[in-house]
Protein backbone atom coordinates (compact mmCIF):
# COMPACT_ATOMS: atom_id res chain seq x y z
CA UNK A 1 0.00 0.00 0.00
CA UNK A 2 1.27 3.40 -0.76
CA UNK A 3 1.94 6.26 1.34
CA UNK A 4 -1.32 7.69 2.78
CA UNK A 5 -3.33 4.83 2.87
CA UNK A 6 -6.13 3.03 0.42
CA UNK A 7 -8.65 5.72 0.44
CA UNK A 8 -6.49 8.69 -0.49
CA UNK A 9 -4.75 6.48 -3.88
CA UNK A 10 -7.70 4.82 -5.26
CA UNK A 11 -9.38 8.66 -4.64
CA UNK A 12 -6.43 10.10 -6.47
CA UNK A 13 -6.90 7.59 -9.35
CA UNK A 14 -10.51 8.11 -9.76
CA UNK A 15 -10.29 12.15 -9.54
CA UNK A 16 -7.33 11.44 -12.60
CA UNK A 17 -9.76 9.56 -14.11
CA UNK A 18 -12.69 12.38 -13.70
CA UNK A 19 -10.25 15.01 -14.68
CA UNK A 20 -9.28 12.93 -17.99
CA UNK A 21 -12.75 12.69 -18.79
CA UNK A 22 -13.62 16.34 -18.26
CA UNK A 23 -10.40 17.35 -20.38
CA UNK A 24 -12.36 15.40 -23.07
CA UNK A 25 -15.40 16.38 -22.93
CA UNK A 26 -14.84 20.35 -22.51
CA UNK A 27 -16.10 22.69 -25.28
CA UNK A 28 -14.70 26.33 -26.00
CA UNK A 29 -16.22 28.95 -23.70
CA UNK A 30 -14.81 31.85 -25.63
CA UNK A 31 -18.34 34.25 -25.72
CA UNK A 32 -18.12 33.75 -21.81
CA UNK A 33 -14.43 34.43 -21.64
CA UNK A 34 -15.42 37.60 -22.56
CA UNK A 35 -17.81 38.57 -19.85
CA UNK A 36 -15.35 37.83 -17.55
CA UNK A 37 -12.40 40.57 -17.26
CA UNK A 38 -9.76 41.30 -14.10
CA UNK A 39 -10.04 45.22 -13.34
CA UNK A 40 -7.16 44.79 -11.20
CA UNK A 41 -3.58 45.75 -11.57
CA UNK A 42 -1.85 42.71 -13.62
CA UNK A 43 1.50 41.01 -12.35
CA UNK A 44 4.96 41.58 -14.33
CA UNK A 45 7.26 39.15 -14.31
CA UNK A 46 6.94 35.59 -12.96
CA UNK A 47 4.56 35.07 -10.16
CA UNK A 48 6.14 33.24 -7.45
CA UNK A 49 3.57 32.08 -5.07
CA UNK A 50 -0.12 32.71 -5.17
CA UNK A 51 -0.61 34.30 -2.23
CA UNK A 52 0.66 37.98 -4.24
CA UNK A 53 -2.89 37.52 -6.09
CA UNK A 54 -5.33 38.34 -2.62
CA UNK A 55 -8.54 40.21 -4.02
CA UNK A 56 -8.16 38.17 -7.68
CA UNK A 57 -10.46 35.71 -9.13
CA UNK A 58 -10.45 32.72 -11.15
CA UNK A 59 -14.06 33.50 -12.31
CA UNK A 60 -16.21 32.21 -9.25
CA UNK A 61 -12.74 31.42 -7.19
CA UNK A 62 -10.80 33.38 -5.61
CA UNK A 63 -7.42 33.04 -7.57
CA UNK A 64 -5.08 33.03 -4.63
CA UNK A 65 -6.65 29.74 -3.57
CA UNK A 66 -7.32 28.15 -6.99
CA UNK A 67 -5.19 29.91 -9.88
CA UNK A 68 -1.71 27.53 -9.75
CA UNK A 69 -2.58 26.03 -13.18
CA UNK A 70 -3.01 30.13 -14.65
CA UNK A 71 -0.16 30.97 -12.93
CA UNK A 72 1.93 27.55 -14.20
CA UNK A 73 0.94 28.89 -17.88
CA UNK A 74 1.50 32.50 -17.23
CA UNK A 75 5.14 31.72 -16.15
CA UNK A 76 5.76 29.17 -19.02
CA UNK A 77 5.29 31.78 -21.02
CA UNK A 78 7.32 34.04 -19.34
CA UNK A 79 10.46 31.17 -19.55
CA UNK A 80 9.62 30.78 -23.58
CA UNK A 81 9.60 34.51 -24.06
CA UNK A 82 6.13 34.85 -24.86
CA UNK A 83 4.66 37.10 -22.42
CA UNK A 84 1.15 37.38 -22.04
CA UNK A 85 -1.28 39.57 -20.09
CA UNK A 86 -2.56 37.82 -17.14
CA UNK A 87 -6.07 38.35 -18.13
CA UNK A 88 -5.74 36.79 -21.62
CA UNK A 89 -3.87 33.83 -19.69
CA UNK A 90 -6.80 33.54 -17.57
CA UNK A 91 -9.57 33.27 -20.44
CA UNK A 92 -7.78 31.22 -22.26
CA UNK A 93 -8.47 28.79 -19.70
CA UNK A 94 -12.48 29.69 -19.99
CA UNK A 95 -12.22 29.73 -24.08
CA UNK A 96 -10.06 26.14 -24.19
CA UNK A 97 -12.56 24.54 -21.60
CA UNK A 98 -10.04 24.40 -19.13
CA UNK A 99 -11.14 25.18 -15.95
CA UNK A 100 -12.49 22.24 -13.47
CA UNK A 101 -16.37 22.30 -13.36
CA UNK A 102 -16.74 23.49 -16.73
CA UNK A 103 -16.66 26.99 -16.77
CA UNK A 104 -16.68 27.75 -13.27
CA UNK A 105 -13.14 26.64 -12.01
CA UNK A 106 -13.67 26.47 -8.31
CA UNK A 107 -11.24 24.01 -8.38
CA UNK A 108 -8.81 25.63 -10.31
CA UNK A 109 -7.70 24.27 -14.02
CA UNK A 110 -7.69 20.82 -15.61
CA UNK A 111 -4.14 19.74 -15.31
CA UNK A 112 -5.16 17.60 -18.64
CA UNK A 113 -6.49 20.79 -20.45
CA UNK A 114 -3.14 22.33 -20.14
CA UNK A 115 -1.43 21.68 -23.44
CA UNK A 116 -4.36 23.30 -25.14
CA UNK A 117 -4.22 26.33 -23.41
CA UNK A 118 -0.04 26.14 -24.02
CA UNK A 119 -1.08 25.93 -27.85
CA UNK A 120 -3.37 29.09 -27.65
CA UNK A 121 -0.14 30.98 -27.49
CA UNK A 122 1.85 28.76 -30.07
CA UNK A 123 3.40 26.39 -27.94
CA UNK A 124 4.00 22.54 -28.51
CA UNK A 125 3.87 20.65 -25.91
CA UNK A 126 4.47 17.10 -25.02
CA UNK A 127 3.82 14.82 -22.00
CA UNK A 128 7.36 13.23 -19.76
CA UNK A 129 8.63 12.92 -17.15
CA UNK A 130 10.54 15.63 -14.74
CA UNK A 131 14.01 13.69 -15.18
CA UNK A 132 13.42 14.26 -18.96
CA UNK A 133 12.87 17.79 -18.70
CA UNK A 134 15.84 19.70 -20.15
CA UNK A 135 14.16 23.59 -19.91
CA UNK A 136 11.15 24.16 -18.87
CA UNK A 137 8.30 22.00 -17.40
CA UNK A 138 4.76 22.02 -16.07
CA UNK A 139 4.31 19.64 -13.10
CA UNK A 140 0.91 18.54 -11.28
CA UNK A 141 0.88 16.54 -8.36
CA UNK A 142 -1.16 15.34 -5.50
CA UNK A 143 -0.50 17.63 -2.15
CA UNK A 144 0.37 14.89 0.47
CA UNK A 145 -2.32 12.80 1.83
CA UNK A 146 -4.96 14.54 -0.11
CA UNK A 147 -7.02 14.86 -3.03
CA UNK A 148 -5.97 18.43 -3.58
CA UNK A 149 -3.73 19.20 -6.70
CA UNK A 150 -1.10 21.39 -6.98
CA UNK A 151 0.37 22.32 -10.70
CA UNK A 152 4.03 24.71 -10.91
CA UNK A 153 5.96 26.02 -13.37
CA UNK A 154 9.74 24.41 -13.33
CA UNK A 155 12.64 25.84 -14.71
CA UNK A 156 15.91 23.25 -14.92
CA UNK A 157 19.04 24.81 -13.90
CA UNK A 158 22.65 23.05 -13.51
CA UNK A 159 22.25 22.66 -9.97
CA UNK A 160 18.89 21.03 -10.40
CA UNK A 161 14.90 21.75 -10.87
CA UNK A 162 13.65 24.53 -9.64
CA UNK A 163 9.58 25.26 -9.33
CA UNK A 164 8.37 28.33 -9.04
CA UNK A 165 4.52 28.96 -6.85
CA UNK A 166 5.46 25.57 -4.89
CA UNK A 167 3.81 27.18 -2.06
CA UNK A 168 1.74 29.77 -1.81
CA UNK A 169 4.24 31.93 0.38
CA UNK A 170 7.11 32.23 -1.95
CA UNK A 171 9.11 34.71 -3.34
CA UNK A 172 11.62 32.59 -5.12
CA UNK A 173 11.78 29.88 -7.41
CA UNK A 174 12.25 26.48 -4.80
CA UNK A 175 14.97 23.67 -5.26
CA UNK A 176 12.61 20.53 -5.64
CA UNK A 177 13.39 16.59 -5.78
CA UNK A 178 11.38 15.46 -8.19
CA UNK A 179 11.52 11.53 -7.03
CA UNK A 180 10.00 12.97 -3.98
CA UNK A 181 6.56 13.61 -5.76
CA UNK A 182 6.68 10.78 -8.40
CA UNK A 183 4.03 8.77 -6.93
CA UNK A 184 1.96 11.82 -6.77
CA UNK A 185 2.49 12.82 -10.16
CA UNK A 186 -0.32 13.85 -12.74
CA UNK A 187 1.22 15.22 -15.63
CA UNK A 188 4.22 16.33 -16.90
CA UNK A 189 4.57 18.78 -19.94
CA UNK A 190 7.35 19.95 -21.61
CA UNK A 191 7.87 22.37 -24.25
Amino acid sequence: MKKGGFFITAGQSALRLLLRVQSALTAPWGLLAKTFRLNKTQPEGYINGQATLKGKRLYFAKAEKTACEVIAVYNALIYLKKPADFSLVRSAFLSSGALTLFFFGFFGGNPFSLRRVLKRFGVNSFYTSPENTAGGCILSFFNPGSLSLHTVFCERRQTGLFAFNYYSADRLPRKIDPNKINDRMIVCISF
